[in-house]
């Protein structure tokens, strides 16, 4: 982290913590056609996490450890709107859509903006930064569907917002 954030507290440290992480995937390959009304982007995105696990017991170990954690009350976040939480250590976004509650990881990986702060539209949400868009119920990324980003259970219970995040491996 440059020691010119170190003032900006936590949350900073945080979102930095987390763009390393993301530019530990492989980088992204973009290519824009300038005559065609949308730029086109082809990519080629790999990250470490994403590899199949040959551990059968690792993976049990992880689901066993589900414990979900209360955010914020639902009348916090209103209908249409979502809001970050930091939660085990990751930054989570909660979306209230239609009466119900979606979580994802809130980072975008191509440069790390908030997805939480994007705008929100039949279930998908669009990166304020430079427009990539995920689908909040699977995380997949719109513009290709095989990569994806995290997505995390969510509950209400007593009129609270629970969310499930999984330990990173």
């Amino acid at each position: 982290i440059p020691s010119r954030f170190n003032s900006l507290g936590n949350d900073a440290q945080l979102v930095f913590q987390r763009i390393e992480e993301r530019r530990a995937w492989q980088p992204a390959l973009l290519s824009f056609n300038r005559d065609a009304s949308l730029a086109r982007i082809t990519t080629s995105i790999k990250h470490p996490s994403r590899g199949v696990a040959t551990d059968r017991a690792k993976q049990e170990k992880r689901f066993q450890m589900s414990e979900f954690t209360t955010v914020a009350r639902v009348d916090e976040i209103p209908e249409g709107q979502s809001r970050s939480f930091e939660v085990n250590g990751r930054i989570v976004a909660v979306f209230h859509e239609h009466g119900k509650f979606h979580a994802m990881d809130d980072l975008c990986p191509h440069m790390g903006a908030s997805l939480a702060s994007g705008h929100m539209q039949d279930g998908i949400v669009t990166c304020p930064w430079h427009a990539w868009r995920f689908c909040y119920h699977d995380g997949n990324w719109c513009d290709n569907p095989s990569i994806s980003i995290d997505t995390f259970p969510v509950q209400v219970q007593d009129d609270e917002i629970q969310v499930d995040v999984r330990p990173r491996d």
